[in-house]
């Protein structure tokens, strides 16, 4: 049996083999280990600490047919999918890791977007949902072994802040004091 729209990322069954795979066999997936990859390296659905988690990240055009052609096989086949994340990396402990990193530092940058001066109250309330929302999303990546260090965490803070500090002072005129530049990039932001 076909699953696609019948292109090169339409799965097909091959009993012998008990795998799905498509007619270039980039699109591959084992239904006993529960792994499938698209070019035989990017790993976009694994059980991991018991949950099935399938990685929606959108690699490339390609690759997001691989990912729609095995959600019409784990659909046909009755499997539901646990946990839905996207890594870049695909389904690693770095790629894992590597997402969070990414969610953390768009919480630190909106927590920046917050702490400015002159930011409208109804912005920031859409910024703390985002936030919100993205909290979520770290600890589902934790809950499948993602981890974020605190030396990472300081990391990530130190050079948004930093950014912030460069993109107001290349904001200011040339003719601003360098006192007056550093009073207007002292800004404390709470996390």
């Amino acid at each position: 049996m076909f699953y696609g729209n019948g292109n090169s990322s339409s799965l097909k069954y091959f009993k012998k083999l008990n795998v799905y795979k498509n007619s270039t066999g980039s699109n591959y997936f084992d239904p006993e280990t529960m792994v499938a990859t698209s070019y035989n390296w990017w790993v976009y659905l694994k059980r991991i600490k018991g949950k099935l988690v399938f990685n929606d990240y959108s690699y490339s055009p390609s690759t997001s047919g691989h990912q729609s052609a095995l959600k019409g096989v784990l659909k046909d086949l009755g499997i539901k999918i646990d946990i839905i994340v996207f890594c870049r990396q695909g389904l690693t402990d770095s790629g894992i890791n590597e997402a969070i990193e990414d969610k953390f530092k768009s919480i630190v940058e909106l927590e920046i977007l917050i702490a400015r001066k002159g930011s409208k109250k109804e912005t920031n309330e859409f910024r703390k949902k985002q936030i919100k929302k993205l909290n979520n999303d770290i600890e589902t990546l934790q809950s499948i072994g993602g981890k974020l260090s605190k030396a990472k965490k300081a990391e990530i803070k130190k050079e948004a802040i930093e950014n912030e500090k460069n993109r107001v002072i290349a904001k200011k005129p040339k003719t601003m004091s360098l006192k007056k530049q550093q009073a207007e990039t002292n800004f404390s932001i709470v996390f």
